[in-house]
């Protein structure tokens, strides 16, 4: 089990009840294994305070400052404390996090070279309820401890790989993937054909011959991976033999040495079977993967949840909008959808839903744009304006008192949890999340009834005809390190097989291929999710939709999203913020208007850098 990050605070007593409300926001950190927090209350009786004091000071991996007037003209604090944990900051032993609770002038002390919490570093007793501030004080703790954690982590695994090296004479035949739904059915479908000599699967190319027994799977979640392929220091690329990417890394891979081109024969024998395979595994027009699995998104809806409350299920994006409302004005005890958190790239994609039902369309950023620059710029601001005003409309759904979790954390495994329960009445989901998805729901109806679920296209954009599916997938890539290159190509063409194509959905998978995902859709017994799916592939064959926002392949995309998440995230706070400023006296449209500008601009300073 990962070591608990240990957490120092430092605090004066006067502020003691700061700490509490704190405290008691930090306890989720605690129960999930994440954080140790350590003050002087914690000190027994005999033991010598000061010693005991700085040892843990000297040890913690982070150090909160409780910054307030009384902190301040603390000696202890600021003779020893402060010194003491800015030394070891400036080492790169700990990080010093400042919490300002009030104006005082802590601008001038040598921790205020660090980000301070809240966001802004707005005091925490001017924000109205203070227990927000707490919250996202917590959340931003939670993001430095999870980022130490992986960096630990990675340490260890280097420290692994290197022993490996040593002892064993020869690497096994290693394959990296995110521990979810796709990858896990690929290693399913690979284990299959590889332990069955009756297998309906062709046979793999990888015999014991040439690779023996040693031949495993890495599963890692999506930020270890990203964390891994933005670290320069992998010299001479990735110690795997394949990879499974985002395809939107897939510039930066390449541009960093870390992707071997592949044989442009793949893309002759199966390009025209496979969707968006072009988009997703061709960069600067050379060939550099093929499709794990090409994704879009849908609404999962609970077909019981409408029938009870009597509601209309949404067609285009105007029913779906009014639906929002409705639920709003008679009051239902459900929530509509859930407001997203900054936890994974839920956020972007909660805002990018908003500018598709918009035709929003930002090409004109990379000077080739479909539309007119003032049309590009008009459609984006719509869907944003629509984004925060629907945030508005959630806010009161997502509080945190009630049975959903607050919206600061949300993303998508708790949209299925809080769904599968009965909480939500609609939720947006990737096609390779069903698998997960079905496996929540026939926990939940383990002991009754099974919740009736159906699944949807994306609706149709407000007075156009348009479907603007999104294009995502996983692509599998071989690393420029990789020792079995050969082997490693001949499993790529061994993938791409329609009877693997066919195995590899029965076990969770999400196929790219276009001819198995018509079957699927013939089958009709996925709730009509391949069906869905088919729409929005068809829109996106047909060229009749517009958005390609933030999806080139570019360098950049990594860090240009991260920080667009992070405007969203600030957009969303002050658009609540100020909803509950003064008892709602805000005006909320003038409020969401100047969020909005503010956003955008920062949003196209990010995508032209």
């Amino acid at each position: 089990m990962a070591r608990k990050i240990s957490v120092f605070v430092s605090y004066a007593h006067e502020d003691a009840e700061h700490y509490s409300h704190l405290d008691s926001h930090l306890n989720q950190l605690r129960i999930e294994g994440l954080i140790d927090t350590w003050i002087d209350r914690e000190i027994q009786p005999g033991q010598d305070w000061n010693n005991e004091i700085l040892q843990q000071l000297d040890t913690a991996q982070i150090v909160l400052f409780l910054v307030s007037k009384q902190f301040l003209d603390s000696e202890f604090v600021r003779e020893q404390e402060i010194p003491r944990a800015v030394e070891r900051a400036q080492r790169n032993d700990c990080t010093v996090i400042p919490i300002i609770l009030e104006e005082c002038d802590w601008q001038k002390q040598p921790f205020a070279v660090w980000q301070a919490l809240p966001p802004t570093a707005e005091p925490v007793n001017k924000w109205h309820p203070r227990e927000v501030a707490y919250a996202q004080i917590a959340r931003g703790i939670a993001i430095v401890a999870e980022n130490l954690t992986k960096e630990k982590a990675q340490q260890t695994r280097i420290v692994s790989q290197r022993r490996e090296l040593t002892i064993y004479q020869h690497t096994p035949f290693r394959i990296l993937g995110e521990a979810y739904d796709p990858f896990r059915a690929f290693e399913q479908v690979f284990r299959l054909a590889e332990q069955s000599d009756q297998s309906r699967l062709p046979p793999l190319p990888l015999t014991k011959n040439s690779l023996g027994d040693r031949i495993e799977f890495v599963h890692e979640d999506y930020q270890t991976i990203l964390t891994w392929l933005l670290d320069g220091r992998q010299e001479s690329g990735l110690p795997y033999d394949l990879v499974s990417l985002p395809y939107q890394l897939l510039g930066h891979c390449v541009e960093q040495g870390l992707i071997a081109p592949l044989d442009e024969d793949l893309l002759g024998r199966y390009g025209g079977s496979y969707v968006w395979w072009r988009e997703t595994t061709k960069y600067k027009n050379r060939l550099y993967g093929v499709p794990l699995s090409a994704l879009t998104m849908f609404l999962a809806i609970r077909e019981d949840l409408f029938d009870q409350y009597g509601l209309d299920i949404p067609q285009t994006w105007d029913d779906y909008v009014r639906l929002v409302d409705e639920i709003n004005q008679r009051r239902l005890p459900v929530a509509p959808e859930l407001l997203q958190g900054r936890r994974h790239v839920t956020l972007w994609y909660d805002w990018l839903i908003h500018l598709y039902a918009h035709d929003s369309n930002d090409l004109v950023l990379y000077n080739s744009t479909r539309l007119p620059a003032n049309a590009a710029a008009s459609s984006l601001r719509s869907g944003t304006l629509s984004y925060l005003h629907h945030v508005a409309k959630l806010a009161r759904h997502a509080d945190g008192k009630g049975p959903l979790p607050h919206w600061a954390i949300a993303n998508w495994d708790d949209g299925i949890e809080q769904f599968a329960r009965g909480n939500l009445l609609m939720h947006w989901v990737f096609n390779d999340a069903l698998d997960t998805l079905r496996r929540r729901l026939e926990v939940t109806g383990h002991n009754g009834p099974k919740p009736r679920v159906r699944f949807l296209p994306v609706p149709t954009a407000s007075g156009s005809l348009l479907r603007n599916a999104h294009v995502e997938g996983w692509v599998l890539c071989v690393p420029c390190g990789s020792r079995y290159n050969g082997a490693a190509n001949q499993l790529l063409n061994w993938f791409l097989d329609s009877t693997v194509q066919q195995e590899y959905v029965r076990w969770g998978g999400a196929s790219a291929n276009l001819e198995v995902l018509k079957q699927q859709a013939e089958q009709d017994n996925d709730r009509g999710a391949a069906a869905a799916y088919l729409d929005s592939v068809e829109d996106g064959r047909n060229a009749r939709t517009v958005i390609d926002l933030v999806k080139a392949k570019t360098p950049i995309m990594p860090i240009a999203v991260e920080r667009i998440v992070g405007d969203l995230y600030n957009a969303v706070i002050e658009v609540v913020r100020g909803m509950e400023s003064e008892k709602g006296k805000t005006d909320t449209n003038r409020l969401i208007h100047q969020v909005t500008d503010r956003m955008l601009r920062r949003v196209e300073q990010r995508l032209m850098k």
